[in-house]
């Protein structure tokens, strides 16, 4: 597309080529995390009725309440993540979110009732809602201006796929091994994730980016352009 003068800070000019682009290793740690992270998101929504149903005795009715306060929790999450992206740094904020998110899944793993149940997917749903919107925006930031021009996009598309593939698995290994076995698989997979994006960590062009705030003042933008 066309950029506005007035917007084009001559960032597309200096953009690598695809292939460039796409054999650069931290761009690749970025497309793993986000097709992990995804996966994850999408597998508690949609084994989670199942595990309930089937391997816990829930009623339907129930099973299906339960899984809307995850959904409901992640809106909220959403919504409060914005509150928070300008006053909490990013890294900090992934972090805790993260590690939250495996705290939830194990919480749902060990409920015995569908008390716990709910409170363990309200853990989940508010844990993960930041993610990936905090994944998006600190990838210039990772990767520099001129990477995040291409990696941005690998990392929406291996989204997709993780969305479709891991919990695809899941239900294959379930089929095999019994349904219960999806609460220690979201477990797995959110310890995964969580190593991943440590990674993506250590693999960063600028160490010192990790310290600046997730939304840098337009103030700041001007003066350093």
């Amino acid at each position: 597309w066309n950029v506005a003068p007035a917007y084009d800070d001559g960032h597309d000019r200096d953009a690598p080529g695809f292939r460039t682009a796409i054999t650069h290793p931290p761009v690749w740690s970025g497309i793993v995390v986000f097709f992990a992270y995804t996966g994850l998101e999408v597998a508690v929504g949609q084994w989670t009725y199942s595990l309930l149903t089937e391997a816990r005795g829930v009623t339907p009715a129930m099973a299906g309440m339960t899984v809307a306060t995850y959904w409901g929790s992640f809106t909220v999450g959403r919504v409060i993540a914005g509150i928070l992206a300008g006053q909490v740094q990013s890294q900090i904020l992934l972090r805790g979110t993260l590690v939250l998110a495996i705290m939830g899944g194990t919480l749902l793993w060990v409920a015995n009732s569908t008390a716990g149940a709910v409170v363990a997917l309200g853990v989940l749903g508010a844990a993960l809602a930041p993610v990936y919107p905090l994944l998006m925006t600190d990838t210039p930031r990772r990767l520099g201006d001129r990477y995040a021009i291409h990696a941005i996009g690998f990392q929406v598309a291996a989204g997709y796929l993780g969305a479709a593939a891991i919990p695809g698995g899941m239900g294959g290994v379930a089929a095999r091994q019994g349904v219960e076995v999806l609460a220690p698989s979201l477990v797995g997979v959110a310890v995964i994730v969580f190593i991943l994006h440590e990674t993506t960590v250590a693999v960063r062009r600028s160490p010192s980016s990790a310290t600046q705030p997730l939304c840098e003042p337009a103030s700041r933008r001007g003066s350093r352009a």
